[in-house]
C-alpha cells in the first residue's frame, strides 16, 4: 500500500486512537455487548480516558497532516502521549475488566449517546503502542 493510501486509511481509522480501526481489526462494533454507563465514577473514568485519547489523537493526527509521516513514525514521535494513552487504557481495563470487549456508552444530559468507546479496538490499538519500535 503506497503512503498516500495509507495515510487515507489511517484517517479513516479515525486518526489512530480516537475511534479504533474496527474493520483492520476484524472487530463488528455491532456485535460488541453494550454497556450504557450510569455511575459517575465510571462516566469519570471514561471521561479521564476520553482525555488521553483526544490529546494522542491530535498529536498523531496533526504530525501524519503536517509532516507527511506514517502513523507509527508520529506515534514515535509523541512516544509520551502514545504510552500515555496505552497506560491509561491498561489502568481504565484493570479497574474495570467487566468492559473488556464492550461497547461502553456515556449518555450526555439530553439522554442521548455522548461517547462510544469500542474496548476491543482500544485494547488492539493499546497493543500497537506497546510494541512499537522506535529509533532512539
Amino acid at each position: 500500500m503506497n503512503k498516500y493510501l495509507q495515510k487515507l486509511f489511517f484517517i479513516s481509522c479515525a486518526a489512530l486512537i480516537f475511534y479504533p480501526c474496527v474493520a483492520e481489526a476484524e472487530i463488528d462494533p455491532l456485535n460488541q455487548e453494550t454497556l450504557i454507563l450510569t455511575n459517575e465514577e465510571d462516566i469519570r473514568d471514561v471521561e479521564l480516558f476520553e482525555t488521553k485519547i483526544k490529546a494522542v489523537s491530535s498529536l498523531v493526527t496533526a504530525c501524519v497532516d503536517e509532516e507527511n509521516m506514517m502513523p507509527e513514525d508520529c506515534q514515535c514521535k509523541h512516544l509520551k502521549a502514545s504510552k500515555d494513552f496505552s497506560t491509561s487504557f491498561h489502568k481504565l481495563l484493570e479497574k474495570h475488566p467487566d468492559w473488556s470487549g464492550k461497547q461502553i456508552n456515556v449518555k450526555g444530559d439530553n439522554g442521548a449517546i455522548e461517547y462510544t468507546l469500542f474496548m476491543a479496538g482500544t485494547l488492539l490499538q493499546a497493543e500497537a503502542v506497546d510494541s512499537l519500535e522506535c529509533a532512539q
